[in-house]
């Protein structure tokens, strides 16, 4: 009997997941999904379908030998906790997809290959008196890999592995740019200091040239002032120098 192996199963799993949530992202961003993710995505999924697949059928194989007493409920019971979680994983996946058409596609095409899953018997059926038997009978199967869950586990582990460095060199960028941000804070904070300072200085220029306008209000007062006293004095010294000049030519012709 065939089967899978779990932490391959598991980094494939990851590495689905990483992608699936980019491609959300960059929908979400109004970007559209690169091609190349989604015929990966596709092709995990289909991988992960059919690891699935056999281990339902593992779970089968083992009930079917508990019940002929030649292995223990135990083992049963972790090949249904890996289908469960299997499945579980699926389902979450299919969920974060999305809705446009290609998720759409996928999901359908995911959920008619998981309806061909035969169900798995109940562990319940299993008579406990295996548990006694197990020791003496229980069978061991060799462990074959698929090539092809190999060769999507290596380009995903080199996926990931890019995606860190990725990751790891945005990190460096955030924090080159989080200390050029505190230099321009640190810049802010003196130029705010320097124009308070020119703040209060225009407020005493302010205040000395009010005080001026002031004083130039009560001189220019004042000269008008003179200026129509003077004005008065003039009409009244002219009038004064014609009565005199009057009075003579009388005087001289007399």
């Amino acid at each position: 009997m065939s089967q899978v192996s779990s932490p391959r199963v598991a980094v494939l799993h990851a590495a689905t997941l990483s992608l699936v949530q980019e491609r959300s992202r960059s929908i979400s961003l109004g970007l559209p999904a690169s091609t190349s993710t989604n015929k990966l995505i596709e092709k995990n999924i289909k991988t992960l379908t059919s690891s699935a697949t056999e281990l339902t059928a593992d779970l089968e194989e083992k009930n079917r030998l508990a019940k002929a007493g030649r292995i223990g409920l135990e083992e049963v019971r972790e090949a249904e906790d890996a289908v469960t979680e299997l499945k579980t994983n699926l389902e979450n996946l299919l969920h974060l997809l999305g809705t446009d058409e290609w998720a759409t596609e996928v999901r359908s095409r995911t959920n008619e290959s998981c309806l061909l899953l035969a169900p798995s018997q109940p562990t319940s059926s299993v008579p406990e008196h295996s548990l006694a038997e197990a020791s003496t009978s229980r069978s061991t199967y060799p462990v074959q890999y698929h090539d092809d869950v190999e060769e999507d586990t290596d380009v995903n582990i080199r996926l990931l592995r890019s995606q860190k460095d990725q990751m790891q060199d945005q990190d460096a960028q955030l924090d080159k740019l989080g200390a050029s941000i505190a230099r321009q804070h640190h810049l802010s904070l003196q130029m705010n200091e320097e124009l308070e300072s020119q703040g209060e200085l225009l407020n005493e220029l302010d205040d000395g040239v009010g005080q001026t306008t002031l004083r130039l209000g009560r001189a220019s007062n004042q000269t008008d002032r003179f200026r129509r006293a003077a004005r008065d004095h003039a009409s009244s010294c002219t009038i004064i120098g014609l009565i005199m000049i009057l009075v003579t030519l009388i005087a001289i012709f007399k």
